[in-house]
């Protein structure tokens, strides 16, 4: 069964946010098949309990119009099959900035070794923490939150529901920088955990399992 919790964060969380107003989500892939060790993972597929943990949530939102971002891994674009009410596959876009590999690495070969040989909380601490990013790695982590702000709300404004399905380190990465007074270990997305973004006049609105955060946009450098 669905995380009972994560259901009804959701149903809380489309209740109370804005209607008939552009909405973009982010968020994590759904439950996915085990990644062998010393590999990223990028050919595994979403387990039978994600499936259906996608096709629950779509019946939330089956009355609103909604478009479909994802990352071009697998489990991704699967989620991104799954969550939609009535299927259509040309209603999907892909894009690096959420994953493959994604906004904040600009070479993978270089990454990967760190990404592998470190855990992904291991990865997000040093994203946000460190002045000077490790080789493979964006530059300027916050001028890379920047891009993928402005990627999703440029996509945003033409559909009531905007989806937009990441990795956990991406999802994390911006939870983190969002909400730096909470432990990345209690932040950290489960599947199918999203965070929630609207205009509010100048300024944004993040929504996270219930939290919310006004961000000043475009966010200064």
């Amino acid at each position: 069964m669905i995380n009972n919790k994560l259901l009804q964060n959701w149903q809380n969380a489309i209740a109370a946010l804005p209607y008939r107003q552009p909405l973009a989500v982010l968020l994590r892939h759904a439950e996915r098949q085990a990644i062998l060790p010393g590999t990223v993972g990028n050919d595994v597929n979403l387990t039978p309990q994600g499936v259906d943990d996608c096709q629950l949530i779509a019946e939330l939102y089956k009355d609103r119009n909604s478009q479909f971002f994802s990352s071009p891994v697998r489990r991704c674009i699967q989620t991104a099959e799954h969550l939609q009410y009535n299927p259509n596959k040309d209603n999907i876009k892909t894009t690096p900035l959420l994953g493959g590999p994604g906004v904040f690495i600009q070479c993978s070969e270089k990454a990967q070794h760190y990404i592998l040989e470190n855990s992904a909380i291991t990865v997000v601490d040093m994203l946000l923490s460190s002045e000077q990013n490790l080789p493979g790695f964006c530059d300027d982590t916050r001028d890379a939150i920047n891009r993928l702000l402005a990627f999703i709300m440029t996509k945003s404004y033409s559909k009531e529901l905007s989806f937009f399905i990441t990795h956990d380190i991406i999802l994390a990465v911006l939870l983190g920088y969002l909400f730096p007074k909470i432990n990345l270990d209690v932040l950290w997305p489960n599947y199918l955990d999203c965070l929630f973004i609207w205009k509010m006049g100048d300024s944004l609105m993040a929504n996270y399992r219930n939290d919310c955060k006004l961000i000043a946009w475009p966010m200064p450098c």
